[in-house]
């Protein structure tokens, strides 16, 4: 999971201005992506872990559950997901980007909302599609 210690990266709702993810964790690479959240502990109720490039999510050997958010290319949600248990596959809606994982109840917008990359600088490539400068 890459970290960005130097740069804390938030998500913000792109209409209220909200922040939705306070401290976001990326997994943007092969290994990183491969393993999420797999054996870790429980994500922080303040924070998620964005897989990208990613289309699906699978939940096996976790140990316990989590809320999952289908981001399309723009930033849009997709799809929100609560309370995936461990040993489930999630299928992304068409469309799908990215995924985002938090604890279980802490997906705080639905279907349809606009998200947007809050950081300083320009975020990596990876995350561009989420950037809009401001």
């Amino acid at each position: 999971m890459t970290v960005f210690r130097h740069r804390p990266l938030q998500l913000i709702d792109k209409v209220t201005k909200k922040i939705a993810v306070n401290r976001l964790f990326v997994a943007d690479g092969f290994w990183s992506r491969f393993r999420g959240l797999i054996l870790r502990p429980k994500i922080e109720a303040d924070a998620a872990l964005l897989l990208v490039p990613a289309a699906s999510i699978h939940t096996f050997m976790m140990g316990y559950a989590i809320d999952v958010a289908m981001l399309s290319e723009t930033g849009e949600v997709l799809k929100v997901v609560p309370n995936v248990r461990p040993w489930r596959i999630v299928k992304g809606a068409k469309g799908t980007r990215a995924v985002l994982e938090f604890a279980a109840g802490e997906a705080g917008f639905e279907a349809g909302a606009q998200l947007r990359l809050r950081t300083t600088g320009i975020p990596p490539h990876s995350l561009r599609f989420l950037w809009e400068a401001v």
